[in-house]
């Protein structure tokens, strides 16, 4: 699992070229016209004597998003878990994040993914409330303006 080096990060990302960066902007479309992120079914949390956990039945589109965020990769090596900062953004829908470079993007998008790893559904829920949308447009123009 490939991490970006933090400090390293922010010239090697505004290096990329958009060709680069097109698999996941081919994901907004998508993105854009699904209402479900989340296949799984609810069933009874004790079921036999066993307590079931959740654990979300994602869709493709998620899965692919993962998956690209590492080949590409997109993600940053850093703190995610402290980085208050990052929280208060994500929890602001009216954040514009037009106002942050691509590395503070980047490091969002980690902080989701690698959340989600603890915390199963973290990432479909930003999805379902079209936070990861948000991310991808705004990461998008920023290339397009710098292409």
């Amino acid at each position: 699992m490939f991490c970006l080096n933090e400090e390293e990060a922010s010239g090697i990302l505004a290096a990329y070229p958009r060709h680069k960066w097109q698999p996941l902007f081919n994901l907004v479309s998508e993105i854009e016209h699904k209402i479900v992120f989340d296949h799984s079914t609810c069933s009874d949390a004790l079921q036999d004597g066993v307590i079931e956990l959740y654990s979300p039945e994602e869709d493709a589109v998620v899965i692919r998003f993962r998956e690209l965020v590492y080949q590409i990769p997109i993600l940053i090596g850093f703190d995610w878990g402290k980085w208050d900062e990052g929280r208060t953004m994500a929890n602001d829908p009216d954040f514009d994040f037009d106002t942050v470079d691509l590395l503070t993007k980047c490091k969002l998008i980690t902080a989701v993914v690698r959340n989600d790893r603890h915390c199963p559904g973290v990432l479909v829920g930003t999805f379902e409330t079209g936070l990861m949308l948000t991310l991808l447009k705004s990461i998008q123009r920023q290339v397009e303006v710098k292409s």
